[in-house]
């Protein structure tokens, strides 16, 4: 698998944006849970040397170790889609499917364009029993909005920002100069604001998860009881639409409008793309 060990650029990125506050720390956090919820805080200095360890045991073969430094990693608050790409290829290796295509998922949400996240995720997606779609919106409505699928998160709030900032610079030149290229200008960068703004809203505030199986079969029933009804079972590496949570339940749909509880315990979160 191409670029496991050249993906440290990210790392930078994340350390910056880490130290402007404790957001993205209490969104790692919580997605750390999927990890076990056992790996320690390192301290954010310890990050470069912490990474450079886990790339080193990927490439002796030590997986389970690199998943463990890539795991305190998370725990600690950085998240970026090269550390989520590698622990991709690091579960990948370790024949844990189910976990690698929600690592690669997540990889994807802040990396949508990458050839090798997709193609990596379409090799561990290769290894699902169960023949389903991956849950994603219909092609056409991809094509419509391409902007809001094919961009991450970031992307949409920094294209937003730059308009905004054009739009403001462009409102103060008018102060100056009655002209009408400035006019145009003005207008097309509050639209593109209004665009950009609006699908980052969306994407922050209605984000769509992926439950996958990471367990060999999983049962989906009826209620959040293990005495329910067994409606039918999935194996590891099926996604589904994750359209609901109970303490230690989670809530999937299926095509045909098959719908259902598993135990939260079965399936790790992705986003979907």
């Amino acid at each position: 698998m191409s670029g496991v060990l050249t993906r440290t650029a990210g790392l930078w990125i994340a350390v910056a944006l880490a130290s402007l506050g404790p957001g993205t720390a209490a969104s790692a956090a919580d997605l750390s849970g999927t990890l076990g919820g056992t790996s320690p805080a390192v301290a954010e200095e310890q990050w470069p040397e912490l990474f450079h360890k886990a790339n080193e045991a990927y490439e002796a073969g030590d997986y389970e170790t690199a998943k463990s430094l890539y795991g305190q990693l998370i725990a600690s608050g950085l998240e970026n889609g090269d550390l989520w790409y590698n622990l991709g290829n690091t579960e990948l290796r370790s024949g844990r499917h189910g976990q690698a295509i929600a690592s690669y998922l997540r990889a994807a949400s802040y990396m949508p364009r990458d050839g090798d996240v997709q193609a990596n995720l379409a090799r561990a997606r290769e290894s699902a029993k169960d023949a389903l779609a991956p849950p994603q919106a219909p092609v056409v409505l991809r094509t419509v909005l391409f902007w809001y699928y094919g961009s991450s998160l970031t992307e949409l709030v920094a294209v937003a920002l730059i308009a905004s900032f054009l739009f403001w610079c462009a409102c103060v030149l008018r102060l100056r100069l009655d002209s009408e290229a400035l006019r145009w200008a003005a207008a097309a960068c509050a639209i593109v604001f209004a665009i950009a703004g609006g699908s980052a809203a969306a994407r922050a505030l209605f984000p769509r998860q992926v439950a996958v199986v990471v367990t060999p079969a999983a049962a989906v029933r009826s209620a959040t009881s293990d005495k329910s009804v067994v409606l039918f079972e999935l194996h590891e590496g099926a996604e589904a639409a994750l359209e609901g949570r109970e303490e230690g339940w989670v809530k999937i749909a299926l095509p045909e409008e098959k719908r259902g509880w598993i135990d939260a315990r079965q399936v790790e979160v992705g986003a979907a793309i």
